[in-house]
């Protein structure tokens, strides 16, 4: 169809237009009868009015117009044809007029009419031209609502929730489901579950309320003194407002905190379990730990020889999560295996415990949990778990000893403890607070290596490695930063730092976490405090066994351009060889990728481990790497928990970068393997290197398998290197 031309008679009815705002126009065109909107076009001067537009018709009793939102376009101008074309054929014309008012739009501007045209406004606001934040369009939108005068008695809020949300109660009739807040600055949408409740921010107070429907308006007036904290109302409002603040919490920060301390300070009931082994059914609820990210992890145990139960279904304060069968990964109990034994019903399925991961039944977290067992009487079982809201890092262990290592499952590690601890110890680490830094006598000028030692419990080798780098001239050209993750014991830590400074001269940086981060945070946040082009990160439990052992690791990494890293050899305490390089062979029932080292066990003078050569990778109990090489791969993955994997992880991001790393064994130190990891009660029961190798597997799986294919790097079973 040809754009319309312009006639010097007019013989069109009129349609006024009218600009909401710089991005948003509105024609209003009277129709003498109604159109069907299917393929309905709006045609201008220069063609068709281009989208995003939104084409709408008032109800007949608010004057039978015909309205077009749309962006400012040159055809929409005073004396300019407009007409709508169904397929190829005009159906209806009009000229173009302004309009300075937008009650001139509507032939009959009742506060109905006014509140149709304030829904057509807020969804077409919503729809194609995405305006809800076009602050112009608000405020038309406001003035708009203020012309239709006082439809309903302003809107008191109902409660305070919080820090800065309110819960109002719309008047009778105003239906329950989405409604617009529309404010002087932009245009929201408050879904509700309650026509008893409706959330807002205090910010809202002078705007309008709105329902999807647009029959009801209220302005919304601010709190006054004697307006009550939500734990004041009425039960059944509390739980209407809960409600409002679990819908909400997704998308409002506020309502999330607000509800995570509500549940926190909860009264929570004793722990319920039903073990009784004269029953037929028994089930427990031993863990409902919110994952701090909206999820649900649940560790629990069902006996049903007889099989009554029908249905289980988490409960909650205000919320219900079904917890069918196929969501529970199964395992053995043999402690209830004795329990129930002698029981008359038998014990029932041989792996009775079970776990779950729901991603979103936590969110918003929730106090305490109850497993509902519906039975084929009709009767209810309800075992009810301990309080499932927990500091991050009580929660990553109450996750890391949920079950014995030889439970685990591939699929119990992919579909719920990674997931879970992910979320957990994402948390965990964006909590963490800055380190504080002390220093022990005044700092070497111009150092060359800064070392870094993380600390956690374990003190015993701190005064032997201090005393071995006092003996080397070398090192008194190095920075020593020591880094405290267990920061409980930051008073004998410190202590003893001063007196060995005393007693040595060596300058000591001291930085002390101020939480339990785990390996990886306490070096990155030692290489944050690092001063030296290079970085040595040594374990507390590794002591030199000559002079001049950092030097010779030094020249290594200088001979070869394209060497990113150099690892020395490590010897245990009876002198055979601890690490001379570091490879991956799979093992294990999930066929994994397990760390090895090069002839672990063979005696320190070995013939094929005296030669330097490039390795796959090598341990970060003793490592050296240059700091630009360390930032540019963004350090230790902060992503394993505790400590284990994350050197390999290094490595292998440094190979991704193009590097090659070196095993160097003219420097000799000996490591006590593993001091300090076994004084963590939790990594000590495993299931801590199970997850990191299953997350080390998923990022580097097809990487290492290459890699392993070089001749040069397979494992050596007896004969020799090379």
């Amino acid at each position: 169809m040809q754009p319309l031309a312009a006639t010097a008679v007019v013989t069109r009815p009129m349609a006024a237009f009218m600009e909401l705002s710089p991005g948003v126009v509105l024609v209003a065109m009277p129709m003498g009868t109604r159109l069907e909107l299917n393929g309905l076009k709006p045609m201008a001067a220069l063609g068709v009015v281009p989208p995003p537009l939104a084409l709408n018709q008032m109800p007949a009793e608010a004057g039978n117009t015909m309205l077009l939102l749309c962006r400012p376009h040159a055809s929409l101008a005073a004396g300019r044809p407009l007409a709508l074309v169904q397929g190829m054929r005009p159906a209806a014309e009009f000229e173009l007029t302004a309009a300075t008012e937008l009650a001139e739009l509507l032939p009959d501007p009742t506060p109905a009419a006014v509140l149709h045209l304030m829904r057509i406004i807020a969804l077409g606001a919503f729809g194609g031209l995405r305006a809800r934040n076009d602050a112009a369009l608000a405020a038309t939108c406001c003035r708009l609502l203020k012309s239709a005068g006082p439809l309903v008695p302003p809107l008191v809020p109902l409660a305070r929730c919080g820090q800065g949300l309110l819960l109002w109660a719309p008047p009778e009739g105003f239906p329950a489901g989405p409604a617009f807040v529309i404010s002087p600055t932009g245009l929201q949408m408050r879904a509700s579950r309650s026509r008893l409740a409706m959330l807002t921010g205090a910010e809202a107070v002078g705007s309008y309320l709105l329902d999807m429907g647009g029959n009801i308006a209220c302005l919304l007036a601010p709190p006054g003194e004697t307006t009550p904290h939500l734990s004041l109302l009425p039960a059944s409002l509390q739980h209407a407002g809960l409600q409002e603040l679990a819908l909400a919490s997704g998308a409002e920060p506020r309502a999330a905190a607000f509800l995570r301390a509500h549940a926190s300070l909860a009264l929570t009931q004793p722990q319920r379990v039903f073990a009784d082994p004269q029953r037929p059914v028994g089930a427990g609820l031993e863990l409902a730990v919110d994952d701090h990210g909206g999820g649900l992890f649940v560790r629990g145990w069902l006996r049903d020889p007889l099989g009554l139960v029908d249905s289980a279904v988490l409960r909650s304060a205000y919320l219900e999560e079904a917890l069918p069968a196929e969501q529970r990964h199964r395992y053995a109990r043999p402690d209830l295996a004795k329990v129930f034994a002698q029981a008359p019903h038998g014990m029932g399925a041989s792996q009775p415990g079970f776990i779950a991961w729901l991603p979103k039944a936590s969110a918003p977290p929730q106090a305490q949990w109850t497993l509902r067992l519906q039975l084929a009487t009709g009767e209810l079982l309800e075992p009810t778990s301990p309080p499932g809201i927990l500091p991050p890092h009580q929660a990553r262990d109450a996750l890391l000893t949920a079950l014995p290592l030889a439970a685990l499952t591939a699929p119990m590690l992919d579909q719920a403890f990674i997931p879970a601890l992910g979320r957990i110890q994402a948390a965990f680490l964006a909590a963490r607070q800055p380190p504080e830094v002390i220093r022990f006598g005044k700092p070497v000028a111009n150092p060359a290596v800064s070392v870094v030692v993380p600390l956690y419990r374990n003190m015993r080798f701190i005064r032997f490695q201090l005393a071995h780098f006092a003996r080397d001239p070398a090192m008194r050209e190095t920075e020593l930063i020591y880094v405290l993750d267990s920061p409980e014991q930051r008073p004998e830590v410190e202590h003893l730092l001063r007196a060995l400074h005393a007693l040595y001269r060596l300058p000591v940086t001291l930085v002390v976490q101020a939480g339990n981060y785990g390996f990886a945070s306490a070096c990155n946040a030692g290489a944050a405090e690092a001063r030296a082009p290079r970085l040595l990160m040594l374990n507390s439990d590794v002591i030199p066994a000559a002079r001049g052992w950092l030097p010779t690791l030094a020249a290594a990494l200088d001979a070869d351009p394209a060497m990113f890293a150099v690892g020395p050899k490590l010897l245990t305490e009876d002198e055979s060889v601890q690490h001379a390089g570091l490879y991956w062979e799979r093992n294990g029932p999930l066929d994994e990728w397990f760390n090895n080292h090069y002839l672990k066990g063979a005696p320190r003078y070995f013939p094929a481990l005296d030669q330097p050569r490039r390795v796959p990778g090598i341990t970060g109990a003793a490592m050296l790497l240059d700091r630009a090489r360390f930032e540019q791969v963004d350090g230790f993955s902060t992503q394993y928990v505790i400590g284990d994997y994350e050197d390999s992880d290094l490595c292998l991001k440094l190979r991704a970068q193009g590097g090659e790393i070196g095993y160097e064994p003219r420097a000799e130190l000996y490591h006590f393997e593993r001091q300090s990891i076994r004084e963590h009660a939790v990594h000590d029961r495993n299931l801590a290197t199970a997850y990191n190798r299953r997350i080390h597997q998923s990022r580097w799986d097809s990487a290492i398998e290459r890699l392993m294919q070089r001749p040069d790097y397979r494992p050596v079973p007896s004969g020799g290197l090379g």
